[in-house]
């Protein structure tokens, strides 16, 4: 997971506990909220470890 151009591809420091957190939908996509200190911002992710998995097959 990378940060996209909505907040300029950069994150940062991640050093608060529990910083990262996770919750797994019924439909088995992840939000995934992170929590970053050196830019002041969350960062919110969504997560489809079917579709991920689809992409890397050959």
């Amino acid at each position: 997971m990378t940060p996209g151009p909505e907040v300029g591809r950069d994150s940062g420091w991640m050093d608060v506990p529990m910083g990262i957190t996770a919750l797994r939908r019924a439909d088995g996509e992840y939000v995934v909220v992170v929590e970053e200190d050196a830019r002041g911002k969350n960062l919110i992710y969504r997560w489809r470890p079917a579709l991920a998995a689809e992409a890397t097959r050959p």
